[in-house]
């Protein structure tokens, strides 16, 4: 009887231990990382023109910072454009726009994103799924995916 109470302890101890580990997380920032992404379409990459509106244009020196938000699944990211507190946000089905960054994002500001080194993928809106970050004409917008597109693929280049 007494082994058995041991084990009873030592379980619930581990327990303990990896429920701590769980609540404590890993420090703030850890899993940040700073990409650009590049349109398939045009070799343009990503970016802004006045910080609300997003445009495709040549400089790749533009960095988007990706966080992962607390209990999102994997791919999942929160992307701020370069370290500004400003985050892509998903404002309508047809509409992207950079917003103040959320500091517990929902779905309008989570964005599903393929970070395998030289893939073109699409980044999807959470809120809208389905509907993905395009390539028109120089400005970036949401439009339902299409499977041929090359305005909609997009790579992370570190």
């Amino acid at each position: 009887m007494m082994a058995n109470r041991k084990k009873s302890l030592v379980a619930v101890a581990v327990a303990v231990g990896v429920c701590a580990g769980v609540l404590i997380g890993s420090p703030a920032g850890a899993q940040d990382r700073k990409v650009s992404f590049l349109n398939k379409l045009t070799s343009e990459f990503l970016g802004t023109d006045d910080y609300e509106h997003l445009v495709a244009g040549q400089d790749g020196s533009v960095g988007w910072v990706l966080k992962t938000p607390p209990g999102t699944a994997a791919g999942v990211y929160q992307i701020e454009f370069n370290g500004s507190a400003a985050c892509l946000k998903a404002e309508a089905a047809d509409d992207v726009r950079l917003a103040p960054c959320a500091a517990n994002p929902g779905k309008p500001q989570r964005w599903q994103v393929n970070l395998t080194p030289g893939s073109y993928d699409t980044i999807e809106s959470r809120m809208y799924p389905g509907q993905v970050l395009t390539n028109v004409d120089g400005s970036v917008v949401l439009r339902p995916v299409v499977a041929e597109e090359d305005g909609q693929k997009w790579t992370a280049v570190q």
